[in-house]
C-alpha cells in the first residue's frame, strides 16, 4: 500500500497514532463535522475572491452542494460563513495577486516518501515565493504550530516566506512563520512511526474529547 503524507494526515498520527490507523489502514468513516465542512466552504469562497475579484458568494448554494439541506444546520454555518467572511474581507487589501490558489503540490521525497499538499495562495516576491495559508480559528491569537508550513517548504524549496492568515470573527492575524526545524522535526518523526506500524493509543488529553472515534475505539476513554 502506497501512502501519501500530507500535513493533516501527519499532524492525525502525532495526535493519536491509533486514530490514524483507524482512519487510514481501518478505513473508518468520521461522522460529519460542522466544523469541517464550514473550513471546506469557506476556502473555496475566499479562493474565487482571490482569483476573480468581483466575486461574491452565495453560502446558502456553498453549503447545500456539501449536503447541508437541514434548516437549523444551513443556518448556523450560514451565520458562521458569513461573519467569518465578512471578517477576512475586510483586512484584504487585493493589490497583490497569487500567482496560484488552491493549488495541488506532489512530491516524491528520497526519505519521507509520497508528500502531498494544497497551497491556498502563492505569491511572487523578490526573493522567491511567499505561501500564505487561511485559517478560520475561533480565537486568531492562538499561535499555530509550524508542521504545515514545514510540508509546504518540503514541497516548494523556491519558497522563502510563509504566513498563517488567521482569521477568527474580531478580525485577522498575521502569524510569520520564521524557524521549520520544529515542523521539519515532527514530520520525520510521523513518517518514522507509520514506516514502523507503530499505533499506540497516545493521544494527547486535550484532543480525546475531541476524537471522532472515541465511542468506538475507547481506548484513551479511561485518561478522562
Amino acid at each position: 500500500m502506497r501512502i501519501h503524507h500530507s500535513a493533516s494526515s501527519l499532524t492525525k498520527f502525532l495526535n493519536c497514532p491509533l486514530q490514524w490507523k483507524h482512519y487510514y489502514i481501518d478505513k473508518w468513516e468520521e461522522p460529519p463535522n460542522n466544523w469541517a465542512i464550514f473550513g471546506v466552504v469557506m476556502h473555496e469562497a475566499v479562493a474565487e475572491k482571490l482569483t476573480h475579484k468581483d466575486y461574491e458568494p452565495d453560502f446558502i448554494d456553498l453549503l447545500k452542494k456539501r449536503g447541508i439541506l437541514e434548516e437549523e444546520q444551513l443556518n448556523d454555518l450560514l451565520q458562521l460563513c458569513d461573519s467569518y467572511y465578512s471578517s477576512w474581507l475586510k483586512a484584504q487589501t487585493f493589490e497583490e495577486n497569487p500567482v496560484a490558489v488552491e493549488i495541488d503540490k506532489k512530491r516524491n521525497h528520497p526519505e519521507l516518501g509520497r508528500l502531498v499538499g494544497k497551497i491556498d495562495a502563492i505569491y511572487k516576491t523578490e526573493n522567491g515565493f511567499k505561501i500564505v495559508d487561511h485559517k478560520f480559528m475561533t480565537n486568531a491569537k492562538k499561535k499555530k504550530d509550524n508542521i504545515q508550513m514545514a510540508m509546504y517548504y518540503l514541497l516548494v524549496p523556491e519558497a522563502t516566506e510563509f504566513e498563517y492568515e488567521k482569521i477568527d470573527m474580531n478580525g485577522v492575524i498575521i502569524q510569520r512563520v520564521h524557524k521549520l526545524e520544529s515542523g521539519l522535526q515532527a514530520i520525520l518523526t510521523a513518517v518514522k512511526g507509520i514506516k514502523e506500524e507503530f499505533y499506540p493509543p497516545t493521544a494527547k488529553e486535550w484532543f480525546i474529547p475531541y476524537c471522532p472515534y472515541l465511542d468506538r475505539c475507547g481506548k484513551c476513554k479511561e485518561w478522562l
